[in-house]
């Protein structure tokens, strides 16, 4: 009744939530979505997730999510901050806006460079004790917050449930805040202004505290992340800061981790690049760059995706195999060349390139890259059916190819306005193609009326009639799952 997989420790896994709202959404498959929003819930509301500062650590150490291990690692908050924007898409439960948007505020505060890079980590230590920083007793609490202070033990946990050892407790939610109304006679509003203020007094002190040890390496694969972590937060809540910093991340991978040639570096810091990028490197900032052009509608960042994906096919990729290695061919040679393809807690690289090819594919065009993705998915058929959990990325990608998603073209000045309401619906059989001017790419050319915003539903490049209405367009990517 916990919700995720039925062990300890207990990790987040955002690829497997991901693909299993997408399998819910397609099939209208209750049980899975009950499980989905079961593990969503009770990670927000446990140790796990900082309740004051916002944030995941890294997993639980027990079934609960209640004893976390207190590293808070960039990649997952960048992906668990994407996975609540999409559950919230789906199911407009404002717990899942309040996650993402609290743990952006967290990555934001700790994280962010003055550079517009993304630091790495957070250590789980300080003053050498694991959790020192996070974890709570009873005298400070009820020193700090004095008449507020058994509303905020009941409504945290900080009793019997949230009791961990040494006198201390991690705070955790209650969720029966039905039972606290009552028994403080108080309305929803009233409770939530009277616990932000208490968050607000013990975030203060917390801050005089001295903090986990910070990981200050600027690292592409995590930051490639990130980024699309904030495009995925601003088409889904419309905050323009959002945008602002993922063009910022974007501007600043491209003009410091990005070679002429096409290459990546691997790492930041010092005021310096760093090692040869690695696939996972390529694969995630490729991610990145479609969905700043999504955000931006700027056209330069889909062909930085395309140039980065050419040189991942020409560097990395090994057609005997049909799939792609590692390293580089390019990089200082190692002995033996893998290829990293199960999903873990980062899904693998080989999954994400396929993910991005086929998008490209769609977008762009080039039959090549849909050949190299159904060679590459051919590869692991055996392992998807075998074991899904750590194959889900691939999953999701072998859904789209027997689903054929649809491409979504915004054509017209107010492209951004249009990209915004559609998502407001969870859509994952839609892959969109914007541009608020006339545009030379193939599915484009000749869509542009002056004045008008148009919407386009196409199936392998051949389009309905065109809509400005929302809810047709919605009706008909729907129809086409």
């Amino acid at each position: 009744d916990l919700g995720g997989p039925n062990r300890a420790p207990k990790f987040p896994m955002p690829n497997n939530y991901s693909f299993l709202l997408k399998y819910a959404y397609t099939k209208g498959d209750a049980e899975v979505m009950k499980h989905v929003d079961l593990t969503l819930k009770t990670m927000a509301l446990g140790g796990i997730y900082d309740q004051l500062g916002g944030g995941f650590a890294r997993y639980s150490v027990d079934m609960q999510w209640k004893v976390p291990h207190f590293e808070k690692m960039l990649y997952d908050n960048a992906q668990l901050i994407t996975l609540y924007c999409e559950a919230y898409r789906y199911t407009n439960n404002n717990m899942y806006k309040q996650t993402a948007q609290h743990t952006i505020e967290f990555v934001l505060r700790e994280w962010l460079t003055k550079e517009n890079g993304f630091y790495s980590a957070l250590d789980a230590d300080s003053e050498g004790e694991e959790g020192k920083y996070y974890v709570w007793q009873t005298e400070e609490l009820s020193r700090l917050l004095n008449d507020n202070y058994d509303l905020f033990c009941d409504y945290y946990c900080v009793n019997d449930i949230g009791y961990w050892e040494h006198d201390n407790y991690i705070l955790m939610r209650n969720h029966e805040t039905a039972s606290i109304l009552q028994k403080y006679n108080l309305n929803e509003k009233t409770l939530h202004e009277k616990i932000q203020n208490c968050n607000a007094v013990l975030l203060a002190a917390r801050e005089k505290r001295v903090k986990p040890g910070l990981d200050n390496k600027i690292l592409t694969a995590w930051n490639g992340l990130m980024c699309r972590a904030l495009c995925e937060a601003y088409l889904t809540f419309g905050e323009k800061k959002y945008k602002d910093i993922a063009v910022s991340n974007a501007s600043f991978i491209k003009s410091n981790l990005m070679q002429a040639d096409g290459s990546l570096k691997r790492s930041f810091s010092n005021g310096a690049a760093k090692i040869s990028g690695f696939l996972d490197d390529y694969a995630f900032v490729i991610d990145a760059f479609i969905h700043v052009y999504y955000i931006s509608q700027d056209e330069l960042w889909l062909g930085l995706a395309e140039k980065l994906s050419n040189y991942s096919l020409k560097h990395f990729y090994d057609t005997d195999r049909n799939l792609f290695y590692y390293t580089a061919g390019t990089s200082e040679q190692l002995a033996v060349r893998t290829s990293e393809v199960s999903d873990n807690v980062i899904p693998s690289s080989n999954s994400q390139m396929a993910i991005n090819l086929f998008k490209l594919y769609k977008i762009k065009g080039g039959e090549n890259h849909l050949k190299i993705v159904s060679e590459m998915l051919k590869n692991l058929t055996e392992e998807i059916a075998h074991y899904g959990a750590g194959y889900s990325n691939w999953a999701s990608l072998y859904m789209d190819l027997l689903n054929d998603p649809a491409e979504v073209c915004i054509v017209g000045k107010d492209v951004e306005e249009k990209l915004l309401e559609l998502y407001k619906h969870y859509l994952p059989n839609a892959i969109f193609v914007v541009t608020a001017s006339p545009s030379e790419l193939d599915i484009l050319k000749g869509r542009y009326v002056n004045d008008k915003t148009l919407i386009y539903v196409c199936k392998n490049k051949s389009c309905q009639m065109p809509t400005s209405v929302i809810k047709e367009a919605v009706e008909l990517i729907e129809k086409h799952n």
